[in-house]
């Protein structure tokens, strides 16, 4: 039987099942694919005319040894489509569109806030927050971030995967990279 510990103190992990599960969830509730939902929905009316998921036929490979243009995330390869947690792939250009739009729309005027009842990590609808920062981030170590208040936005985009997977380190130095653009005056 399978058994869950529960730690005495609560505790923050990621983990992305919750957007698997938002996947299927808009897949039932729009009765389409989630590629065609995101399409219709998002992609077409801001005029992301470069994002979809994958396979892709213009992209740079994140594993030696794995196709270009193919996800890399496990359990969106195992489904053989898209998934809510992994596989879209995107450009500069409309990561840039899109971020404009959290930048500006009403939409996001509220997503600032901290909706994590933990003291150890402050979160908000399925971005990471830090003061008035807001970041997601990908296994591959793509990641953008964003400040409404200041205007301001950062894309980063990578195949930090591809010669081998130092995930450890990476993560250090990624954080490092991102706390130097929250503190830039």
């Amino acid at each position: 039987m399978f058994h869950l510990n529960r730690r005495s103190q609560p505790a923050f992990l990621y983990s992305d099942v919750h957007f698997l599960l938002l996947g299927f969830i808009l897949e039932r509730i729009f009765n389409q694919d989630l590629d065609v939902i995101l399409k219709d929905q998002v992609w077409k009316p801001w005029g992301m005319t470069e994002t979809k998921f994958g396979p892709v036929e213009l992209a740079v490979p994140t594993v030696r040894g794995v196709e270009a243009g193919i996800v890399h995330d496990p359990k969106a390869r195992l489904l053989g489509r898209h998934a809510g947690s992994a596989g879209l792939f995107s450009t500069i250009k409309d990561l840039q569109i899109f971020l404009e739009h959290y930048l500006a729309d009403d939409f996001a005027r509220d997503l600032s806030q901290n909706f994590s009842p933990l003291d150890d990590k402050e979160r908000s609808l399925a971005w990471n927050l830090e003061g008035d920062w807001l970041d997601h981030t990908g296994y591959t170590g793509t990641f953008i971030m964003w400040n409404r208040q200041k205007q301001e936005a950062t894309i980063f985009l990578s195949n930090r995967t591809y010669e081998k997977d130092e995930r450890a380190q990476w993560i250090l130095d990624r954080n490092q990279v991102m706390n130097l653009i929250r503190k830039e005056e």
